[in-house]
């Protein structure tokens, strides 16, 4: 009896650990995104990054602000693009045409973030605050111009 109460709260403790890491429910939605990782280089060896942004994917209310925060040593952008222009291979992320096209902080249709080509610039160690004024039902791809793996998602609600 007293394995099962052991395993019954090590079950516990691990879900609870899991819905502080990853989220919980509908009550537990941010609109604060995180911008974390690191490059690595040796030289004639290995160049790495985990630079990304998380949660990848967030749901914002039309007309409510969602938060950009970077806790790199890095600049970088949260900028809106066509879900076309998202690379989704290596050659894709080191030939972005949109990346070599689009201004670091640019708007482009009306007030916030709404439209392919808005983009924010987000301080090393700074954070960002936008309006997300498309339409309720939109969904808005955007990445980061200067690290296109980075990739994420404003679900308009």
């Amino acid at each position: 009896m007293r394995r099962v109460g052991v395993l019954v709260a090590a079950m516990t403790a691990s879900v609870a650990a899991a819905v502080a890491v990853f989220g919980g429910g509908a009550g537990a939605a941010s609109t604060t995104v995180k911008i974390v990782g690191q490059d690595i280089f040796v030289p004639n060896s290995k160049v790495a990054s985990t630079f990304h942004f998380t949660p990848g994917t967030i749901s914002v209310h039309s007309g409510s602000g969602a938060t950009w925060s970077n806790s790199t040593a890095d600049p970088h952008t949260v900028t809106i693009v066509k879900p076309g222009q998202v690379p989704s291979t290596n050659n894709q992320v080191f030939n972005c045409k949109v990346c070599a096209s689009q201004a670091p902080s640019a708007n482009v249709a009306g007030p916030g973030l709404d439209a392919p080509g808005d983009s924010l610039f987000v301080k090393p160690h700074g954070s960002v605050t936008a309006p997300v004024t498309a339409k309720a039902g939109a969904t808005l791809h955007y990445i980061c111009i200067f690290h296109p793996w980075m990739q994420g998602v404003i679900k308009v609600t």
